[in-house]
């Protein structure tokens, strides 16, 4: 049929039966006779169809190398951009991120894309207040959004006001927080990220994202979130029951450490420590210390 002849079965204007004409051809429904160009022929739709979805997959196919490719080039502009805003350097095993600034940026950066958890060991007697302000409304804008926090923190930052105050705001608006004796170093798990400190003397932090290595700073998170107490039972604690800190000066000194051996591993002054010390052997009714540690595993407080 001719495109004269279309125009006066189907009674359209012309331009509406070209317009027709254009789309089917579009679609592969209609094509010109081989001996007469002015004359159009139905094509199977079947045949069509395998035409039309053959050229979509080739546009289609076009679509995804080029997505491909900007995906890879976003890769190279975001490694590019951690490594100058943070200072992340890739090493054998971890990246490695120098300045405690850029340590708290990184931080910041990937605690606003949390969405599972947000895990920390807090060591030392007190948190620095920059830092605190800093960590505050991060957290408590993850807390908003369903993350689970938990921290824990030495026994001996509760003398620390401005981490009373931080503790106080982040677990009245959900986060679990536990107190302990002594955390041997800093670390945070967030999500699919663990960050731990650096080798004494230098001020950064690792990060790893391998699974495995991840798996284990879980474990060992675990570990100690376990044998730590609610902050609530730390302070309030008295009677016969023997506090965090006590055990871990009787189990320190039954190892033969000496005061400021000890005093350094739990964060606290040599004075401190000795003050402890001397409450405990009053507790204990012991005149030596070598007494008191018998007295106490008599009691099972080591």
């Amino acid at each position: 049929m001719s495109r004269d002849d279309l125009v006066r079965e189907l009674g359209l204007p012309a331009d509406r039966v070209a317009s027709l004409i254009d789309q089917l051809q579009g679609a592969n429904l209609v094509r010109t006779a081989v001996d007469d160009p002015d004359r159009y022929i139905a094509v199977n739709p079947e045949v069509a169809s395998t035409r039309t979805l053959a050229a979509l997959e080739e546009e289609a196919a076009r679509h995804q190398n080029r997505i491909a490719g900007v995906r890879m080039e976003f890769q190279r502009l975001v490694t590019d951009y951690e490594q100058a805003k943070t200072g992340r350097q890739r090493g054998p095993s971890a990246d490695l991120i120098s300045d405690v600034g850029n340590v708290r940026a990184f931080l910041a950066d990937i605690g606003e894309m949390a969405r599972t958890r947000a895990w920390s060991l807090n060591p030392g007697n007190r948190t620095s207040e920059a830092g605190l302000a800093a960590a505050l409304p991060l957290d408590l804008v993850a807390l908003g959004r369903g993350v689970e926090l938990r921290s824990v923190f030495q026994r001996s930052a509760m003398t620390h006001s401005a981490t009373r105050r931080y503790i106080a705001e982040i677990s009245e608006a959900g986060a679990q927080v536990r107190m302990t004796a002594r955390i041997p170093f800093r670390l945070s798990l967030i999500d699919g990220y663990l960050l731990c400190a650096t080798e004494s003397g230098e001020r950064g932090a690792k990060v790893y994202d391998n699974e495995d290595i991840v798996s284990l700073g879980e474990s060992f998170f675990r570990f100690i979130w376990d044998s730590s107490v609610s902050v609530d039972a730390g302070v309030e604690g008295t009677g016969e029951d023997v506090d965090d800190l006590s055990r871990a000066i009787l189990l320190s000194l039954a190892v033969g450490k000496k005061d400021d051996a000890v005093a350094r591993d739990l964060s606290v002054s040599v004075r401190t420590m000795r003050r402890n010390m001397a409450m405990l052997m009053t507790r204990l009714k012991a005149d030596t210390r070598f007494q008191a540690g018998v007295n106490a595993a008599r009691r099972g407080w080591v």
